[in-house]
């Protein structure tokens, strides 16, 4: 069997409109190499998997991918590609390693961003030269089609549909992370964001009872963050969940400004059209009570919360999702809550777990679904939806449609 010469690339990241040889960024055309993806394909030999890993290395200067192609659980080729921009000829550079051969190529992009990448030279043992051609799809991943010229023109070689590979919610997200202390209009708070470029959606999230402390929620500010997620954890100091509910604006407000502020961590960084609430006990009433009357929020995530037993007037019917025991004393207003929300709820109930969101297996089940409704919700990435609704022992899953 020939090389296999298979590339599989994923997710556009973001609507990237630099040119080729932008000396913002040369390497923005082809950003959506970056990312995990898993696909199949066709050869003249039958179907084929296919898994990649794409990173940024070389502080940004390059875009290394791994590629492994497996045919009935058996691996029929793997590659190692390096992308990088050369200033002198302008132009894009694509290197391949495999089975002993380097390749080396030239890239393209045009108006519509479809890249195509055509070999120039290689060292091996052959002359038949080899060209990728990648098509991103309208909602996630692309096609590409590879075509080889033995001496009598191009002809098709293999062709395929790769996307981003969805990640399990019950572990980390593989964002690295940052955070620091912040002060909002009196209000002490522990600010947790992704390492990267952004920008991101954003939590508001209030702890329980009086909120007297952010302390005591920082492993959930630091999760999130891992998934793509800036969460602001704040101290409200306040025992009124109804009066609580119009800080959360106060924060939304603190966030569009720093978002724009020269000298702030979070310049450049907050996705100001995708904000959540979110909280714990009271801090849980409060979020369902900001989501109803607020409309820039497009996510709550309500955790054991104590209310609202009463039905909140407003006209936002953004998603909820409400988890909580079923020995808590607040679950008959949970589920009231529940029932009330206008738009799409999910109310979950975990068996076993205590108020303060124990024990450990009880935490780690909220935690994934958390980051599940999240995903889906707030990202608006529908694959989330199962492993948000899948049943299993311990845990009773409800669903309403606004």
């Amino acid at each position: 069997m020939k090389t296999w010469h298979v590339l599989a690339l994923g997710l556009l990241l973001g609507n990237a409109t630099l040119a080729v040889g932008s000396p913002d960024d040369p390497l923005a055309p082809v950003a959506f190499f970056v990312g995990e993806f898993t696909g199949a394909g066709k050869h003249p030999y039958g179907a084929y998997d296919e898994t990649q890993v794409g990173a940024y290395g070389l502080a940004k200067s390059v875009i290394e991918i791994r590629t492994k192609s497996t045919m009935q659980g058996r691996t029929v080729h793997e590659d190692l590609r390096v992308i990088s921009w050369d200033a002198k000829s302008k132009a894009l550079r694509m290197r391949q390693w495999a089975k002993g051969v380097l390749r080396v190529y030239t890239g393209a992009v045009d108006a519509q961003g479809v890249v195509t990448f055509e070999e120039t030279a290689h060292e091996g043992e052959t002359d038949e030269r080899w060209r990728y051609t990648f098509t991103k799809k309208a909602k996630s991943g692309f096609t590409y089609a590879v075509h080889v010229d033995a001496g009598k023109g191009w002809k098709p070689f293999v062709s395929g549909d790769v996307g981003v590979e969805l990640k399990h919610p019950g572990k980390g997200g593989g964002l690295g992370l940052r955070q620091y202390d912040a002060t909002i209009e009196g209000m002490a708070a522990q600010v947790h964001h992704p390492d990267g470029a952004g920008p991101y959606p954003a939590i508001v999230f209030s702890p329980g009872g009086d909120a007297a402390s952010a302390q005591g929620y920082r492993p959930y500010g630091r999760w999130f963050a891992t998934w793509g997620y800036i969460t602001v954890i704040v101290a409200f100091n306040d025992r009124s969940a109804a009066k609580r509910a119009g800080k959360f604006g106060t924060v939304m407000d603190w966030l569009t400004t720093e978002a724009a502020r020269e000298g702030s961590p979070l310049k450049g960084l907050v996705d100001l059209k995708r904000l959540a609430v979110a909280g714990h006990s009271r801090g849980g009433n409060a979020a369902l009570r900001s989501a109803r009357t607020d409309q820039r929020v497009r996510a709550c995530l309500a955790l054991a919360p104590s209310g609202p037993g009463e039905a909140v007037e407003g006209k936002a019917t953004s998603p909820a999702c409400l988890i909580i025991g079923d020995q808590d004393q607040f679950l008959a207003a949970a589920t009231a809550a529940y029932k009330q929300a206008p738009g799409e709820r999910f109310l979950l109930v975990v068996k076993g777990m205590t108020h303060m969101l124990g024990p450990r297996e009880a935490t780690l089940l909220l935690v994934e679904r958390s980051t599940a409704f999240l995903n889906y919700a707030l990202k608006g990435d529908g694959r989330y939806r199962e492993p948000l609704m899948a049943g299993r022992a311990g845990l009773t899953v409800k669903r309403s449609a606004p």
